[in-house]
């Protein structure tokens, strides 16, 4: 049977109302390795879209439950990238991670991981830093903006063969350290580019957007086609 691959929604409005949605990358590149995608829907009754996180209600126990039993009939989670996080995605990661379900996090995605990570050693950590650095890594449309230096022996380095790789990169602000996650690549102005737990199934987290990358580049492919097998045994 075809691994189930939960994709955590993002929130968006327009001129016809507020919707919860995901990229059709996601999609087609889970289709495209195995996979079945679903959409992981949150549970509170508010809209997403106009709620600032810090302002919304604290999930109630129904509620994580709720969470607790979609990400349980999925055999790999993916956080994916967007504006802004809520606790839903924080319980969600927290919870693929103390379950050891396979769990890939794209840009926003990897920088929640990180904040989650250090929760464990920290009463209140910080989450992220805006970019004030040399190199502008919010460039949408570009597919190649700038270098990252791969950590030896990551699984990162595994999946490229290389120490030097060209990404994409849509993000302005990035995360600062974690606690149990190893960094496995830096960006040349030294911003944090890649986390993982090797002691985990699968646990990579990316701050550039491999799935926008895979359709025409191999090793972006490969990062999902490990994540989607690491899956099956699960």
């Amino acid at each position: 049977m075809k691994p189930i691959i939960g994709i955590v929604a993002r929130s968006d409005k327009d001129e016809i109302g507020s919707f919860l949605y995901t990229y059709e990358n996601y999609r087609k590149i889970v289709i495209n390795n195995g996979g079945i995608p679903i959409l992981i829907l949150p549970p509170q009754d508010i809209n997403y879209s106009e709620t600032v996180p810090s302002q919304a209600d604290r999930l109630i126990q129904e509620q994580i439950e709720y969470l607790y039993t979609i990400v349980d009939k999925c055999d790999g989670i993916i956080m994916p990238g967007g504006e802004k996080w809520f606790e839903y995605d924080e319980v969600i990661c927290r919870y693929s991670l103390e379950k050891d379900i396979p769990l890939l996090g794209i840009c926003m995605g990897m920088q929640l991981m990180a904040y989650v990570d250090n929760v464990k050693k920290e009463q209140s950590p910080q989450k992220v830093e805006r970019n004030e650095t040399e190199i502008n890594h919010r460039q949408r449309g570009v597919a190649q903006v700038h270098h990252i230096n791969i950590e030896e022996n990551s699984l990162l380095q595994k999946i490229y063969q290389t120490e030097k790789v060209m990404v994409n990169s849509v993000h302005n602000y990035h995360i600062l350290k974690t606690n149990e996650f190893k960094i496995s690549a830096y960006s040349e102005d030294g911003i944090i580019e890649a986390i993982e737990n090797p002691n985990k199934k699968f646990a990579l987290g990316v701050q550039w957007h491999p799935e926008v990358l895979a359709q025409n580049d191999v090793k972006s492919n490969e990062i999902f086609k490990l994540f989607i097998e690491s899956t099956i045994n699960n």
